[in-house]
């Protein structure tokens, strides 16, 4: 397993506006909780924008689950189908197929 360090604040918390910070040389990062059930999962969204912002644009969208789910079962393709349109809804723009599982 895997950790990361880092900051966050939230400046608009009951919007899920928030932001993080990986490290001292790191710049602030949005972090916009776009929908949550507060059971089962959430959708955090994140688009980098400030240093080098006209060369590099850094795109990234989570789908965090409480327990995991195994690719394919019956609860997996659930909780994938109702994120999924909770998604399209939210940020019709954002290519699915750009999500991939993991554990």
């Amino acid at each position: 397993m895997h950790s990361v360090k880092a900051r966050g604040k939230c400046n608009h918390p009951k919007r899920g506006v928030c932001q993080v910070k990986g490290g001292k040389m790191m710049p602030w990062c949005n972090y916009w909780v776009l929908d949550t059930d507060y059971d089962d999962f959430a959708i955090v969204y994140s688009k980098v924008t400030g240093f080098m912002k006209h060369f590099v644009t850094m795109e990234f969208l989570w789908v965090l689950t409480r327990a995991p789910y195994e690719q394919d079962t019956t609860e997996w393709k659930e909780i994938k189908a109702k994120t999924d349109e909770l998604i399209k809804k939210k940020l019709p723009s954002f290519d699915l197929g750009r999500l991939r599982p993991t554990l």
